[in-house]
């Protein structure tokens, strides 16, 4: 084994332990592997850059930047709030409300950009209401 390859086996090692335990957010974790495998000699800089430049990675980047917009215009808010009138409802009746909005809204838009807004909407469920993200978003 040479020594690049096991320079890369402890660099995925650090990886892993650094998203297990959290200790920065994941988009630092990200950009410190390119950083580190390119300063390493891993990877020459264009290979390190060269997945920005790919149109999947600029469609999601669009995304998350139109659902922060959403949300600091308040209608993710609006949207968790009219979602919030089942909150009441047993999780076998609130699931499939949620199942079907999602599908008839994912019919007319991407199913990227729907995750994305409903993420947002059941983070807002969650902490207004106490409801479980986890039994929310499973479906």
């Amino acid at each position: 084994m040479t020594w690049e390859i096991t320079l890369m086996f402890c660099v995925l090692l650090v990886t892993v332990l650094l998203f297990v335990f959290e200790v920065f957010p994941v988009d630092k974790i990200a950009f410190l592997i390119i950083v580190s495998l390119t300063l390493l000699g891993l990877v020459n800089p264009e290979e390190a850059i060269s997945g920005f430049s790919n149109s999947a990675t600029i469609a999601v980047l669009a995304l998350m930047i139109l659902a922060i917009a959403l949300e600091e215009n308040g209608v993710i808010n609006w949207l968790a709030s009219g979602m919030g009138r089942v909150k009441g409802l047993p999780l076998y009746v609130m699931a499939p409300i949620f199942m079907f909005v999602t599908a008839g809204i994912s019919a007319f838009i991407s199913t990227t950009a729907v995750v994305i807004v409903f993420i947002k909407i059941v983070n807002q469920l969650s902490e207004k209401y106490n409801v479980s993200q986890s039994k929310l978003l499973l479906p």
